[in-house]
């Protein structure tokens, strides 16, 4: 299980996620490792180029390990489109409703 704390006790500087559409600009790959021992067929994002669009996302590449993607936090970013195109999709559907009626 993957578990962070998030109790509002701990945390100050409380806002909304105003650039939420940036996670818009990643793309999905699917890929292989090259160690085959960590798996083939997977899913997922080059942290790299997360880093050009979301860096608060990516731990930096040391010596002793490859950048990593914190996909964790990427949820709430995810939760925000989801809000924002359902609120469109709720408007559209309201503005198809109105225009049947109005035949």
């Amino acid at each position: 299980d993957v578990v962070k704390t998030s109790s509002r006790k701990i945390k100050e500087n409380i806002k909304p996620i105003d650039d939420a559409e940036k996670i818009l600009l990643l793309d999905a790959v699917s890929f292989d490792f090259k160690d085959k021992e960590k798996g083939t067929d997977k899913r997922g994002f080059i942290a790299e180029d997360v880093a050009e669009v979301l860096p608060n996302l990516v731990t930096p590449e040391t010596e002793e390990m490859p950048a990593s993607v914190d996909y964790v936090s990427m949820i709430p970013y995810l939760q925000e489109i989801i809000k924002r195109q359902q609120a469109q999709i709720d408007y559209l559907t309201a503005e198809v409703e109105k225009l049947k009626g109005e035949k």
